[in-house]
């Protein structure tokens, strides 16, 4: 039963999956068909879509044709157009070129009667020509024979001039000897007395000797016997007398030799026991030695000062001639640029410009000589052009264009003329319109340099400084001048040429020939106190040229070389006497007070020229300070504004300037070096490490203050040692090390020198043995 049931239940499933699978078989026919019947349907579309496409193509192609024959149709239409209008233009062409036929045929007529005429004028010309150059031949063998007359006459006259030069030089050599000789005479009158006096002395103190007044051993005498007066070249000095010991002369090897033989005779008779007879022995043998030295010394000073005199004739003489061939040359360059210049001017149209020429041509006109009543115009049309200048920056820029520079140095040509005298007003309007049309305009600066502007101006600063120092218009004489060369040297930072260098050290060769160098030092040397703000401002005023004069020349010379002579200069004038005369100035002022601004740009302008010296040369900077006493002040003077600048914020300048001073003065210098670490504390090492944290974290000021104490302490352990106290040696060492390496990188320009690069400061070839120094 069982079994039964479940072959029912097997039937039963089995007829299910039956009906199933005929359901499913039912379902996929009727899918099928559907599916045909969609494709049918879609063939159909797509036939008629086709046969719609078709006729749309048909009615384009023949839209298409008509649109080309109505293109064709409108081609040929064109192209008639065109072929008429070139018919007509033909035609036009025929006609105007059968004109101008007829224009040329006339014009070859009109030439030709042109011609027969010029042949005409020409003939009667060179017939009048015949005729005048016959009379010029006449006129001119009548010239020859008068020149022939005046030569021969000039001739005489210069004989007899040659000779009444040559009496009137006889006259001066004789006065000139007999007041050497008077001079020497008195020299000598003033040596017997001093002898004199000492022989008084000598005998007072053998006198007292003799009565017993003072103990018998040492003596000692300190007494001198000057015997140049002021010069103190030679002097007679008694040194310590052990057991009455001679004088010792200290000038002449000779005499050094006779006092050492006497002081052997005394010391022998000392052992003796005698000792009065010795001291009358040593005195009896010493007054022939002192005798015998005076009358060298006499000799000697005679010959030094007539050779100083021969020296210093020769060297006037030189400078002349210089200073004449210069001025020539310069003159030559000046005119040759000038015409150069003026070819590549232009006449742009400009309000201003047009102004300033019609002024240049009113002072122009009123310098021809008239009379006094001339120079209230010139007055007038200055001061129109300085308003002018100040109101319109383009006229200052073309300036140089309008002509006003020539005027300017007309009038100070015609100032420098002994007979013409221009007032002071007048020549400062002209400087304040210098100072105006170069300030910030280095092209300008240029120009005057150049075309040899500049010289009249040179010339006139001489002449001044030679007439009364005291004269107001060298102080803004000398600010034109340090304006204008500033200028230049920002113009030949950028644009250096071997021409521009010819005529810096043209301008340099002849300031120093001139002699406006030795000028300003005979300035500072007459100064006394008490010292008035003018006379601070003047000196400040020449400091800064002699400053802007050195930069320049730093700046387009080579290192170390002297051409124009300026180092020399510098070097004989003791570069003009600044040195003492700031110390002077610094500390002769209450201590803690402020310095006067006076003294501070003074201060600021003699630190920034021996700066520019020894950028130049640092030898000859550090030759300027070797004397000892000058190596002191210097001394004084840096650790006294390093201290003062410190103290106030506002002296940035100065600082630096100081800095970098301080590198130039013990740059290769043992002796310089010691200096900086001695006298009283804080010495002028310790106040540069005791500067700012800015001066050791900023680049910038890092270049300003490095480079200084490696110059300061390379190869010096003391330095090193101060060093190494405040701050880490490692610290130069990198420092030299990046520098090198930029060096190699990006090495500077040749034709600028930077006082904050290393190696104008410390020498290069030195770079590796201070990297090592510095790493021990």
């Amino acid at each position: 039963e069982l079994r039964a049931r479940a072959q029912d239940e097997k039937e039963r499933k089995l007829l299910g999956l039956n009906e199933r699978r005929d359901d499913v078989q039912r379902w996929k026919e009727a899918i099928i068909d559907k599916r045909k019947e969609a494709y049918v349907e879609k063939m159909q579309r797509a036939d008629w879509r086709r046969e719609h496409q078709l006729r749309a193509i048909v009615e384009k192609a023949h839209e298409e044709d008509a649109k080309v024959s109505e293109i064709a149709f409108i081609n040929m239409m064109e192209a008639q157009n065109k072929r008429h209008d070139v018919m007509n233009k033909l035609e036009q062409y025929e006609a105007k070129r059968l004109e101008i036929e007829e224009e040329r045929q006339r014009r070859l007529d009109e030439k030709k009667v042109k011609e027969e005429a010029v042949a005409e004028r020409r003939k009667a010309l060179e017939d009048e020509r015949v005729s005048k150059l016959e009379q010029l031949q006449d006129r001119r063998l009548e010239q020859e024979a008068k020149i022939d007359e005046m030569v021969g006459e000039k001739a005489r006259l210069r004989g007899r001039n040659s000779e009444y030069r040559d009496r009137i030089r006889e006259v001066r050599l004789s006065a000139r000897s007999e007041e050497f000789r008077q001079r020497v005479e008195s020299l000598q009158a003033r040596i017997r007395i001093k002898e004199e006096e000492s022989r008084m002395r000598y005998e007072a103190i053998l006198e007292e000797r003799r009565k017993g007044k003072s103990r018998v051993g040492k003596v000692r005498v300190e007494q001198r016997l000057p015997v140049m007066g002021s010069e103190g070249k030679g002097w007679v000095g008694h040194r310590h007398l052990m057991g009455g010991s001679a004088v010792i002369v200290v000038d002449g090897s000779k005499s050094r030799r006779a006092s050492d033989g006497t002081n052997q005779s005394t010391k022998s008779s000392v052992v003796n026991g005698n000792n009065s007879t010795t001291i009358e022995s040593a005195t009896q043998q010493s007054r022939p030695l002192i005798e015998s030295a005076v009358s060298a010394d006499t000799d000697t000073v005679a010959e030094i000062l007539e050779s100083k005199l021969e020296k210093l004739r020769v060297r006037r003489v030189a400078l002349r001639k210089r200073t004449r061939k210069l001025r020539s040359r310069m003159s030559l360059r000046g005119r040759e640029f000038e015409e150069l210049e003026l070819a590549t001017w232009t006449n742009a149209p400009d309000d201003s410009r047009l102004q300033m020429q019609r002024l240049v041509r009113e002072i122009n006109r009123q310098q021809i000589p008239k009379g006094p009543g001339r120079f209230p115009a010139i007055e007038r049309s200055l001061n129109e052009a300085t308003r002018l200048l100040e109101r319109s920056e383009s006229s200052r820029l073309a300036s140089r264009n309008s002509g006003i520079f020539t005027s300017v140095s007309r009038l100070f040509l015609l100032q420098n003329e002994a007979s013409i005298k221009i007032p002071r007003k007048i020549l400062s309007s002209a400087l304040k319109i210098l100072t105006m049309c170069c300030a910030g305009i280095p092209t300008n600066c240029i120009y005057l340099l150049n075309s040899n502007k500049i010289s009249p101006l040179v010339d006139s600063l001489y002449n001044l400084l030679d007439s009364d120092f005291r004269d107001p218009l060298i102080v803004s004489l000398l600010g034109s001048l340090a304006v204008i060369i500033a200028g230049s040297v920002n113009f030949l930072r950028r644009n250096n040429s071997d021409s521009h260098t010819a005529r810096v050290n043209d301008l340099i060769a002849f300031i120093v020939s001139l002699g406006v160098v030795d000028k300003f030092a005979e300035v500072i040397l007459r100064i006394v106190e008490p010292v008035d703000d003018n006379v601070l401002e003047l000196i400040a005023a020449s400091v800064n040229f002699l400053s802007a004069v050195t930069c320049i020349h730093a700046d387009s010379a080579p290192q170390r070389s002297d051409s124009t002579q300026l180092m020399a200069c510098l070097l004989e004038t003791e570069a003009c006497g600044v040195v003492s005369l700031l110390y002077g100035l610094l500390f002769h002022s209450e201590a803690g007070s402020a310095l006067p601004r006076t003294t501070l740009t003074l201060a600021t302008e003699v630190i920034s020229l021996l700066g520019n010296v020894g950028l130049l040369d640092a030898g000859l900077l550090q030759r300027l300070l070797a004397d000892e006493s000058r190596a002191l002040e210097m001394r004084h003077i840096l650790s006294h504004l390093l201290s003062y600048s410190n103290a106030h914020r506002d002296c940035e300048n100065l600082q630096r300037q100081v800095i970098l001073l301080v590198g130039f003065f013990t740059s290769g210098s043992p002796g310089n070096q010691s200096l900086v670490h001695s006298g009283r504390t804080p010495v002028v090492l310790h106040q540069l490490l005791s500067l700012p944290v800015c001066y050791f974290s900023n680049p910038d000021l890092m270049d300003v203050l490095f480079p200084t104490l490696v110059a300061c302490c390379y190869d010096n352990p003391a330095n090193k040692s101060i060093l190494e106290q405040e701050m880490s040696c490692g610290s130069l060492s990198t420092y030299i090390r990046d520098c090198e390496r930029q060096r190699m990188t990006q090495p500077p320009p040749p034709s600028t020198r930077n006082k904050s690069n290393l190696e104008f400061r410390f020498p290069v070839i030195l770079w590796s043995k201070a990297i090592s120094f510095f790493d021990s």
